[in-house]
């Protein structure tokens, strides 16, 4: 069968929701968990907010107050709840990275566009990060979304997601310089 892109995305979201699984698998019966110590972080610090309370009520939790909002159905659907938006958030960068690819450079084929964007898709590290619940990923959308925004000269909103992914993590403001 032929390699397509909507293929290349199915695979790699199956990837990480397989590993997603295992990782719950992992967590309740082994002593080394799989999921990223930050995750239970966050979602004690969701916990404290649907509570009420600051999330820096949590002494260790040292993350923008949006991400323990953002992950308040891990509290109220399923714990599981942020590792699946971190996971949806990285195959969707690939989608941004296409989109970005094919606005800068529309003519380089579309197999070898899909190709390129394959390699964040199957990286391990990413697919690593992602479904052990580290936030990452959301950074990474927010910079590509910016970016893509940017070249559609769609700036004030290509402004509001740059400010973002600032406010979740720093280093960011490094890509303005």
């Amino acid at each position: 069968p032929k390699v397509t892109f909507p293929r290349v995305i199915f695979a790699g979201l199956a990837v990480r929701l397989v590993l997603m699984l295992y990782g719950e698998w992992q967590d309740a019966n082994m002593a080394v968990k799989y999921t990223d110590v930050d995750y239970m972080v966050f979602t004690d610090a969701s916990r404290f907010v649907a509570e009420g309370h600051s999330p820096y009520d949590r002494a260790t939790y040292r993350y923008t107050p949006l991400l323990a909002w953002l992950l308040l159905p891990n509290i109220w659907v399923h714990v599981a709840w942020g590792k699946l938006l971190f996971v949806v958030a990285d195959v969707m960068n690939a989608v941004l990275m296409r989109a970005i690819i094919n606005l800068r450079a529309p003519g380089i084929p579309a197999h070898r566009v899909t190709l390129f964007c394959s390699l964040w898709v199957f990286n391990p590290f990413a697919i690593n990060v992602s479904s052990r619940g580290n936030a990452e990923a959301l950074v990474a959308f927010l910079v590509l979304l910016s970016l893509y925004l940017f070249f559609k000269k769609r700036l004030l909103l290509a402004s509001i997601c740059y400010g973002l992914s600032v406010h979740f993590k720093i280093y960011p403001i490094l890509y303005s310089l």
